[in-house]
């Protein structure tokens, strides 16, 4: 008798696995699944091959902005949660080319859902800066914790904007909501026309806004590095024509979304600079919040 764990034979467990697995392999779903992933991909480079092209140079950009900070940045003059802002960065850009990976090849939802992480993150990066004393709090949970970040309030309350990117996250991602309540409205409209079972398709809709989070996520991450971890630069083996590239990508893809014909994106996008004017008050002592009031009532 083999290794035993529970009463189970491990050894002889593994060889029943082994011999169901060799007999219901290759899997007939997996290929077919493959086979959809590829068709997507054609989809999305006939179809939407500039936003592609333009989401691979901006997270090459991002990538190496993150990476510059570690030896261009005079460290010596960071604020003492600047490192913890920088930890965050690095960590949180992984999920943002995943979603992208997962758009590409037609998980729309699946997109959002990584997206969503990746958004959560760049908002505890804003917390950190308003709230330096509770840095650590940014992750933490629990009724003995001063002070939690609570994403929705944190927007709402805190900076006060209007932004709702987190409400489209958070329905398409909680059970993947807006994929079943459509396909009940269409059933209840309709009847059931075809069998329930696993389903790839094109949704345009969802490919839009994939488009436009993805999009927004690598610009204000990218601005975020440039004014605050590319800050301040050494004096020395600092390479300009990088940071001019940097500025550059930042700038073309403001200007995107300043023409965006979704005013909902324009006006987002003119309250990254509130929302930094307020980390810069912050960091400088001042009172934010008075900050804020005074902003807001121009």
């Amino acid at each position: 008798m083999g290794q035993t764990r529970e009463g189970v034979d491990l050894d002889e467990l593994t060889l029943q696995f082994d011999a169901f697995c060799n007999e219901q392999l290759p899997s007939n779903t997996t290929l077919w699944l493959r086979q959809c992933e590829s068709k997507n991909q054609e989809f999305m480079e006939s179809n939407y091959g500039r936003f592609c092209r333009q989401f691979e140079a901006g997270y090459d950009v991002l990538v190496s902005a993150i990476g510059y900070a570690n030896s261009w940045a005079d460290h010596t003059k960071w604020p003492r949660n600047r490192i913890v802002q920088h930890i965050m960065e690095a960590e949180n850009i992984k999920p943002i080319y995943s979603a992208f990976d997962r758009l590409i090849k037609g998980y729309y939802v699946d997109c959002l859902v990584l997206a969503r992480v990746a958004y959560e993150a760049f908002l505890r990066i804003i917390f950190v800066s308003l709230y330096p004393d509770d840095t650590y709090y940014s992750y933490a949970r629990g009724k003995k914790v001063p002070r939690q970040f609570k994403l929705t309030n944190f927007i709402k309350e805190d900076l006060k904007l209007g932004w709702n990117e987190y409400e489209i996250l958070s329905a398409m991602a909680h059970s993947y909501k807006f994929s079943v309540l459509k396909q009940i409205v269409e059933i209840g409209k309709n009847g059931q026309t075809e069998p329930l079972s696993l389903g790839f398709e094109q949704d345009e809709l969802l490919i839009e806004i994939c488009n436009n989070i993805l999009d927004f996520l690598l610009l204000i991450y990218l601005e975020f590095t440039m004014a605050f971890l590319l800050v301040p630069l050494k004096e020395c083996n600092v390479d300009y024509c990088q940071i001019d590239k940097i500025n550059l990508y930042i700038m073309l893809k403001q200007k995107n979304f300043i023409s965006h014909p979704n005013q909902y994106w324009q006006k987002v996008i003119g309250d990254l600079d509130y929302v930094f004017d307020l980390v810069r008050a912050a960091e400088s002592g001042k009172d934010w919040k008075q900050v804020r009031e005074s902003l807001k009532s121009r």
